[in-house]
């Protein structure tokens, strides 16, 4: 008889889920940066977790910043084309994007209390 073991549940203080919702509420950093028409056909613009991870990990979700779906995913300059290199062609410096939308989320739930 074999006897299969089931882990429970994890729970991950890293998920935010209020944090993400703010972030695709946001327009995409690179077609704002650079004053690109939108790319994406007016899709949602998504929180691409672009933040330090160890290899087939996800990083926290305050380390997330918003991308439409062509600089995110399908395009041919998109963070998952490009990798680290999607950084230095667009000349965006990822860490200081990362800390000015924390930032600002943080002042946004400091007016809300």
């Amino acid at each position: 008889m074999i006897v299969r073991k089931y882990k429970a549940p994890r729970t991950d203080p890293r998920r935010d889920s209020e944090y993400l919702r703010w972030i695709r509420t946001l327009p995409c950093i690179v077609c704002s940066t650079w004053r690109l028409p939108t790319l994406s056909n007016g899709g949602p613009v998504e929180a691409a977790h672009v933040g330090e991870r160890g290899l087939g990990q996800k990083c926290p979700d305050n380390q997330t910043l918003p991308l439409c779906c062509w600089h995110h995913r399908t395009g041919p300059h998109a963070v998952h084309v490009l990798g680290r290199k999607f950084w230095q062609y667009w000349k965006l410096d990822r860490y200081e994007l990362i800390a000015a939308h924390q930032r600002k989320f943080d002042r946004r739930e400091d007016e809300a209390a």
